[in-house]
């Protein structure tokens, strides 16, 4: 199996293999902090090109090549920098709940890069305190989405009605 560069060794161990993907798409966004929106209802200069359609684009790549041939998928790490102003922090947690909720919707299993940085900006991921366990900043509302996102059995809470209520 091939996607992109990745080519799978062949299983000595039956049914061994899983794979780990790092997703930070759009990096310009996520990591970098070029851009302080994403997604359709982001202000225009304000998002970078790649939105929505680009996350399930990739992930049903990953669940056509892997998880329907029993290939489990994770995303080892997945993120998006802590930012300054409400209004950022909104699509900050709107662009995690959407990575989370795509990810459960294509069967991947997402991990939050958690640096512990207490900052705001390029490579600032920190969400809990790793000494004390306890939240950084407000980064609580950004947990309880992803939990949302992960857990939530209410068929009506899917991916478009994340879309649908983007900030």
């Amino acid at each position: 199996l091939t996607i992109g560069h990745l080519t799978l060794p062949e299983d000595s161990a039956t049914d061994r293999l899983l794979i780990s993907v790092h997703c930070y798409d759009p990096s310009d966004y996520t990591l970098f902090a070029k851009f302080s929106e994403w997604g359709h209802t982001g202000a225009a200069g304000r998002v970078p090109d790649s939105g929505e359609a680009a996350i399930r684009s990739t992930f049903a790549k990953l669940h056509a090549a892997y998880v329907d041939k029993g290939i489990p998928c994770y995303l080892g790490e997945t993120g998006c920098v802590n930012r300054s102003t409400a209004r950022e922090k909104l699509f900050q947690r709107y662009y995690l709940e959407y990575v989370f909720k795509a990810a459960k919707t294509y069967g991947l299993a997402p991990f939050l890069w958690d640096n512990g940085s207490e900052r705001t900006g390029y490579e600032c991921h920190g969400f809990i305190h790793h000494g004390t366990g306890d939240y950084i900043g407000d980064s609580k509302a950004v947990i309880d989405a992803l939990v949302k996102a992960l857990l939530t059995q209410d068929s009506s809470y899917t991916l478009e009605t994340v879309y649908q209520h983007a900030p």
